[in-house]
């Protein structure tokens, strides 16, 4: 059965309360802005003389023309939320200005003071109860109770951040999921999740909002642990071709690159071995880089070696690694930074 706040059609006695709605919200306008009108134009008179009309005139039909203007988005549109807010605030001036006037109008007199500010609240919180009004009316059965449990999902949230955060979750939770919060823009996955829970067999949306506030909370511990991660990729990639490149030396030492080492080898017997224990710590080490003689392929693990020891290494750096001219090292450095940013995707992917 379809509950009686679901149905789309009017019954008799329901046009029966709008036409009661509508009568006394006229009188309540008309009558309100009189009383409004008569008040404020006989306290300006003493300094705006015969122009104090135009006071009334230009502020409440100023309230009147963008109150109207905000029902008409209410009723056609959803506008953005910088947008309620500018009129939020818009009509709140003019409506705190007007009352202020009318209590200063019965200054003096306790009855008076009560009665001033009686007819300011009718006619500005009669305002707002229609603004309530066209809202609710206008508004579809199931989007209004998609609305409710967004926002039941967002108390869920903030009780969660205050158990696990405290009291001043505010400024102490992370950035990004106190904005989510706070705005109410929850991610795709939450409102799935509360969207499902609606139907029928749909599951609950708890477990969905305590993942979502989890994963906020731990968005610092994930970035630390992406980072050192990086950062032992970079190393263990500066090593292994530190170990490739030391390989290669050696193999060349071994098999000759010259006239005087197999000479040497050849008729020196035992002082060829004293001679490569002697030169073993050097060949741990990168050899002097020969940039007219190695391509930018050769010259890479220099870079990576000052990549890994300093990540923000400048251009300056790259050339006295490289022992290259400022074109030739930028252009070093950006291929670095390239492969570092490609191991951070890979790593957080």
């Amino acid at each position: 059965m379809t509950p009686a706040h679901a149905r789309t059609e009017w019954t008799d006695f329901q046009r029966f309360l709008a036409g009661v709605f509508a009568l006394a919200g006229a009188a309540i306008l008309i009558f309100g802005f009189l009383d409004i009108y008569h008040s404020v134009t006989h306290l300006l008179y003493a300094w705006w003389g015969n122009w104090s009309w135009t006071v009334i005139l230009l502020s409440e039909g100023s309230f009147t023309g963008c109150y109207a203007g905000w029902l008409l988005l209410a009723l056609r549109d959803r506008p953005p939320r910088r947008i309620t807010v500018f009129v939020v605030a818009y009509l709140t001036t003019f409506a705190a200005g007007g009352m202020a006037l009318m209590l200063y109008a019965g200054r003096g007199s306790v009855p008076d003071l009560i009665s001033h500010g009686a007819v300011s609240l009718a006619f500005f919180g009669f305002l707002l109860f229609v603004k309530v009004v066209v809202h609710r009316l206008t508004t579809d059965p199931a989007d209004r109770q998609l609305e409710v449990a967004l926002a039941d999902a967002r108390r869920h949230a903030i009780d969660l951040i205050r158990d696990r955060v405290g009291p001043y979750w505010r400024i102490t939770a992370p950035g990004l999921l106190r904005r989510q919060v706070t705005s109410g823009r929850f991610p795709a996955k939450v409102v799935t999740a509360v969207r499902d829970s609606l139907t029928k067999d749909g599951a609950p949306w708890e477990d969905a909002v305590g993942q979502w506030v989890a994963d906020g909370l731990a968005v610092t511990v994930k970035a630390d642990a992406a980072h050192e991660a990086i950062r032992q990729e970079a190393l263990r990639r500066a090593h292994e071709t530190a170990h490739e490149t030391t390989s290669e030396t050696g193999h060349e030492t071994a098999h000759g690159t010259g006239h005087e080492t197999p000479a040497r080898d050849e008729h020196e017997g035992g002082s060829g071995d004293g001679h490569e224990h002697g030169s073993g710590d050097r060949s741990r080490r990168r050899p002097r880089p020969r940039p007219r003689q190695m391509t930018d392929d050769d010259l890479m693990p220099y870079v990576r070696d000052a990549l890994a020891e300093d990540p923000g290494a400048s251009i300056g750096a790259i050339r006295r690694a490289t022992l290259t001219g400022p074109d030739r090292a930028k252009r070093l450095l950006e291929r670095g930074q390239q492969e570092a940013r490609e191991a951070r995707m890979s790593v957080v992917g």
